[in-house]
C-alpha cells in the first residue's frame, strides 16, 4: 500500500493519517492533541495538511450511520475497550478498510497490539508514538516506534542515551542525600534506614494491565507476592489517580499477605533516592523503569507497555521504543526521518532539551512537580512578602476569633448527645467533638469548638481548625444527630452522625 522509489530510496506517502483506539473513549483529548502538534509540521513536508483523524472522521455527520456501532460504543466511558485491546473486531477491521488510503503512512498515540496486528497483516505502515515511562528528566520525552526498518534505524541517531539520562538521576540522588545529611547536622536525625520494599500502585484500567481481554491486579499474583514479601517491610504507594476502592482493594491484599504493611505518601522520587536499598514490586508501572536509573532493584511482575531501547546499552528487543526529544518529534524532520529522507538536523543531546516545553503545552507533570516545585531559598525570598501578609492574617484571625467567640460550658445540658458521636465529615473523615474543647478529625486532634460570646441558639457552635484558617458554623438538631454547617466562604454542607 505504499511505493518507494528506487532512485531516491525515499518512500513516498500521500500524507498521514491519524488512527488510534476509538473504542477506549477516556483521554482522547490527549491523542487529539498530539496529532495536532503533528499537523503543521506534517503539512510542510506532504505539501499539506493532514486530514481529520479516524475519531473525528467517524463522529462526522456523514459518517454516523456508517459507522454507528463504533460510534455506540466509543460514546460510553466504561471498559469494554480492553475486550478488543490485544484483537481488534470485525467492525473495527471493516472501518479501517473502509478509510485507510493508498500510500498513506498510520500515525497513532498509544497504538494497541490489536490495531498494529492489523497493520502488520495488511501491510499498512505505522509510527506510535506516546509519552516515554521516563519523566524524571528536563522535560517529557516522546517514545516513537515504526514498522518502517530504516527509519527505526534513523531514530536511533536521534534518540537519547541512558549514560544521559544517569547522569539526572545521579543528580537527583546527590540533592536528595544533600538534603539528608543537612537534616543530620541540624537536627542529629539518625538516617539509619532498614530494608524496605515498595509495591507500586496503579489505576485500575490501565491499558497495560490487559491480558487476555481483562484487567490484571495485585492479587493475580498472589503465590510470588507471598515469597516476594515474606519478612519484609512493605511500604504500598498508591497512584495519585487510583480511586479509593481500588487503592483499599491493595491496601487489603497486601495486608492479608503481609506482616509489615502500611501505606506512605512519600513522593515517588523521595522513593527511589531514598537510603537504604530500597527494593520496588509492581505489575507494570512505568515507574520501575524509573526506578533503575536510580540503582533500585526492582521487579515488574507483568510486562512494561513501553519497553525502551537504547543507542549505547545491549538492548535488543526490536519491538522496544526510541526516547526523542520534543524539539525532534515537532519539527519537520521527524516526518522526514520517517520518510528515509535523513536530515541535516543533529541529535539532540538531553542537556540541550528545552525545559518543560511538552509539559506546560500538555499541562502534564505527574511527579515531577513534586520533585521541581520543592521549596528552597530562591522560593523563600520570593514568597517572603506573601509569607508575612499570611502570618499577620492568620494573627488578625486568631485576635478576631477571641473576640466574637468563647469557650463553652462544656457540662451545659444543651451539649448533651454531642460528644458521643461519630460524624461523617467531609472527604470520607470522621469527626468526634471532644468534652475538653477539642476537634478530632479520624483520632487527631485538628481544632477546637467554641460558642458565640452571646449564642444566637442554644445549639449553635463554632469548630476552628487548626490549618487554612477554616471556621465552620455548626448547628445541631436537638439530638445531635445531625449538623447544619456554613464554613466561612459560605458553603454550605449538612453532615450526620454515625448511629450505633
Amino acid at each position: 500500500m505504499f511505493s518507494c522509489s528506487k532512485k531516491t530510496k525515499i518512500i513516498q506517502f500521500q500524507n498521514v493519517f491519524f488512527v488510534d483506539d476509538i473504542r477506549r473513549n477516556s483521554f482522547w483529548p490527549a491523542k487529539e492533541f498530539f496529532y495536532d502538534l503533528l499537523r503543521v509540521p506534517a503539512s510542510e513536508v506532504f505539501g499539506e495538511a493532514p486530514g481529520q483523524s479516524l475519531r473525528q472522521m467517524i463522529s462526522a455527520e456523514r459518517n454516523r450511520l456508517l459507522f454507528s456501532s463504533l460510534l455506540s460504543s466509543s460514546s460510553c466511558d466504561d471498559t469494554s475497550w480492553s475486550a478488543g485491546y490485544e484483537k481488534i473486531d470485525e467492525d473495527f477491521a471493516a472501518c479501517l478498510q473502509e478509510v485507510i488510503g493508498n500510500n498513506v503512512l498510520i500515525a497513532g498515540y498509544e497504538l494497541t497490539p490489536g490495531l498494529i496486528n492489523f497493520f502488520d497483516e495488511n501491510g499498512i505502515p505505522w509510527v506510535d508514538i506516546r509519552i516515554s515511562p521516563i519523566r524524571f528528566l528536563p522535560d517529557l520525552l516522546i517514545a516513537v516506534r515504526t514498522s518502517l526498518p530504516y527509519a527505526q534505524n534513523e531514530l536511533a541517531d536521534y534518540s537519547i542515551r541512558s549514560s544521559e539520562i544517569r547522569n539526572v538521576s545521579g543528580q537527583l540522588l546527590a540533592a536528595a542525600r544533600y538534603r539528608e545529611h543537612c537534616k543530620l547536622m541540624q537536627y542529629n536525625d539518625d538516617t539509619t534506614k532498614f530494608p524496605v520494599t515498595y509495591v507500586i500502585g496503579q489505576t485500575p484500567y490501565d491499558a497495560s494491565l490487559i491480558r487476555d481481554g481483562h484487567f490484571i491486579r495485585l492479587s493475580d499474583y498472589e503465590d510470588q507476592l507471598t515469597n516476594l514479601l515474606r519478612n519484609k517491610e512493605v511500604i504500598y504507594l498508591p497512584h495519585p489517580s487510583a480511586p479509593a476502592w481500588h487503592q483499599e482493594a491493595d491496601c487489603e491484599f497486601l495486608s492479608r499477605i503481609t506482616e509489615k504493611f502500611c501505606v506512605s505518601e512519600i513522593t515517588l522520587y523521595d522513593a527511589f533516592c531514598s537510603a537504604g536499598d530500597p527494593q520496588f514490586i509492581g505489575l507494570s508501572s512505568g515507574s520501575l523503569q524509573e526506578a533503575a536509573f536510580f540503582g533500585c532493584k526492582t521487579i515488574m511482575l507483568h510486562q512494561s507497555v513501553c519497553p525502551l531501547r537504547y543507542q549505547d546499552s545491549d538492548t535488543e528487543n526490536l519491538s522496544a521504543y526510541w526516547q526523542i526529544p520534543f524539539q525532534i518529534f515537532s519539527d519537520p524532520d521527524f516526518f522526514r526521518i520517517l520518510l528515509g529522507s535523513k536530515p541535516d538536523t543533529p541529535r539532540i543531546p538531553l542537556n540541550y532539551i528545552r525545559s518543560n516545553t511538552l509539559r506546560r503545552l500538555h499541562d502534564v507533570w505527574w511527579g515531577y512537580a513534586e520533585v521541581a516545585g520543592r521549596p528552597n531559598g530562591l522560593t523563600a525570598v520570593q514568597q517572603r512578602f506573601l509569607t508575612e501578609e499570611v502570618r499577620l492574617l492568620k494573627q488578625q484571625l486568631s485576635q478576631t476569633i477571641a473576640l466574637f467567640l468563647k469557650v463553652p460550658d462544656y457540662i451545659s445540658d444543651r451539649y448533651v448527645g454531642l460528644y458521643d458521636k461519630k460524624y461523617c465529615w467531609l472527604n470520607d473523615t470522621f469527626v468526634t467533638f471532644m468534652s475538653d474543647g477539642r476537634v478530632q478529625r479520624d483520632g487527631v486532634s485538628e481544632g477546637k469548638w467554641c460558642e458565640l460570646s452571646k449564642a444566637s441558639s442554644s445549639r449553635e457552635i463554632y469548630l476552628v481548625w487548626n490549618e487554612g484558617g477554616w471556621i465552620d458554623k455548626v448547628v445541631g438538631n436537638p439530638e445531635w444527630t445531625q449538623l447544619q454547617c456554613t464554613n466561612n466562604i459560605g458553603h454550605h454542607f449538612v453532615v450526620e452522625a454515625l448511629m450505633p
